[in-house]
């Protein structure tokens, strides 16, 4: 999918309400205004889709996964401007697998308090925060976040970008049930860890 520009009305990809057991392979999302947006306005939520080597650059506003069930994506590419990434909201039992997060204009990634399950294993997390400011993370986790995992990944500034990452792993206030472990952490702005 390739939009007209950062200011198209143009989804990547957009899926709502019974999109169940669908698979996405090798797609290139480039230059629309949403890079996807799922949703559920009435009745079962999207569920049990898998992204493989996706691609999903310059939108403006990102990946938002609102509403969603068992989504996977396995060695996918999230670097949009000038938001965030990914967003996941509302959802349960969303995998990240071996994912980068690069160059992005806001946080590489973001979870709410209102997801559960969500798990980031051998992701990297590069130079996002391209936006300015010096605010934002590799990763995100907002304050009160149950059971997450954050496992293998790396968080850092440079490898080819420039240097814009405040801080690489942000866990809030109230988060619990969850595990962080095996992760490499360096060279982000302020912190490279920043747990509430």
């Amino acid at each position: 999918a390739r939009g007209g520009g950062a200011g198209a009305a143009t989804h990547g990809i957009r899926l709502i309400d019974k999109s169940d057991a669908m698979m996405f392979v090798n797609v290139e999302n480039v230059l629309c205004q949403y890079a996807m947006t799922t949703d559920k306005t009435t009745g079962k939520e999207p569920a049990y889709c898998r992204f493989f080597s996706c691609f999903f650059d310059s939108a403006t506003n990102g990946v938002l996964l609102d509403k969603t069930k068992d989504f996977t994506f396995d060695s996918c590419w999230f670097s949009n401007r000038p938001g965030d990434g990914v967003t996941v909201s509302n959802s349960s039992s969303t995998l990240f697998n071996a994912c980068t997060f690069a160059n992005g204009g806001g946080d590489g990634a973001q979870v709410s308090s209102t997801s559960v399950d969500t798990k980031f294993i051998g992701c990297k997390f590069i130079s996002n925060g391209t936006a300015g400011g010096g605010n934002d993370k590799g990763l995100r986790i907002a304050a009160n976040t149950i059971r997450f995992i954050v496992s293998g990944c790396e968080f850092i500034n440079g490898a080819g970008f420039g240097a814009f990452q405040s801080v690489g792993l942000d866990i809030g206030a109230g988060c619990d049930l969850y595990s962080v472990s095996d992760n490499i952490i360096k060279d982000n702005w302020s912190a490279q860890v920043a747990d509430a």
